[in-house]
C-alpha cells in the first residue's frame, strides 16, 4: 500500500502520529485537553484520484472544564481539586458532624462531579432551654455535663421550683439524628 499523497490534518492543542504503511493517523491531546471527534483518520483516495483523510469532521483538541471548588460547611475535602479525573475524599470537622451524601467524588470531563456534594449534619441537639419557674440537669454518659448543649444521648431531666407543677415529659433525650425524644416540659 502506497502512503497518503496528503499530510493528516493538524490538530490545535494535540497532535498526531502517522503510520504511512497503513494510512492512518492516530491523534491525542495535550494535558488539560480531551478528544472530541474521531480519535483516527483513515486516508482513502476520493473520486477525482486525490487522497484524502475521513471521517469528516476532523478530530479537535476541546478544553478540559474545571469542576466547581468545593464548600463544605463543617467539613472539607482530601484530594486534588478540581481538574478533570481527579479524586476527592470528603470529611466533617468534627464527631458533632455526620457526613449525609456521597464519601467521595470525581471531577468529569465536562466540569461536573461524579456525586453531589455532601453536607455535614449537626448530630447535636438543639438547647431546648428551661422554663423560668423550673431547674435541669443535664446528663451525659451517667455524668452532669456541662459542655455545650446537647450531644446525642444526652439526657436532660427537668423539676420546677416549690408551688410550680411539671406538665410533661421529666426528661427528654437527644437522639442520634439531632432530634429531642420529646418537648420540653413546662412549669404552671
Amino acid at each position: 500500500m502506497t502512503p497518503c499523497s496528503v499530510q493528516p490534518p493538524d490538530i490545535a492543542n494535540g497532535s498526531y502520529v502517522e503510520l504511512k504503511e497503513a494510512r492512518l493517523a492516530m491523534y491525542n491531546c495535550s494535558n488539560e485537553f480531551r478528544l472530541g471527534g474521531p480519535s483516527n483518520l483513515t486516508c482513502v483516495p476520493s473520486s477525482d484520484g486525490k487522497d484524502t483523510w475521513l471521517p469528516d469532521p476532523d478530530p479537535e483538541c476541546v478544553a478540559n472544564q474545571n469542576c466547581s471548588e468545593i464548600d463544605l460547611k463543617h467539613g472539607g475535602y482530601e484530594g486534588d481539586c478540581c481538574s478533570p479525573g481527579h479524586n476527592v475524599t470528603f470529611y466533617c470537622d468534627d464527631e458533632r458532624f455526620h457526613l449525609v451524601g456521597a464519601e467521595e467524588a470525581t471531577c468529569q470531563e465536562n466540569g461536573a462531579w461524579s456525586a453531589m456534594i455532601p453536607i455535614c449534619e449537626d448530630t447535636y441537639c438543639k438547647d431546648p432551654g428551661v422554663s423560668p419557674e423550673g431547674h435541669r440537669l443535664i446528663v451525659l454518659k451517667n455524668e452532669a455535663y456541662e459542655g455545650e448543649c446537647c450531644p446525642p444521648e444526652t439526657t436532660i431531666y427537668y423539676e420546677c421550683n416549690y408551688g410550680y407543677n411539671l406538665e410533661g415529659e421529666k426528661n427528654i433525650r437527644c437522639g442520634l439524628n439531632g432530634n429531642w425524644s420529646d418537648h420540653r416540659p413546662m412549669c404552671r
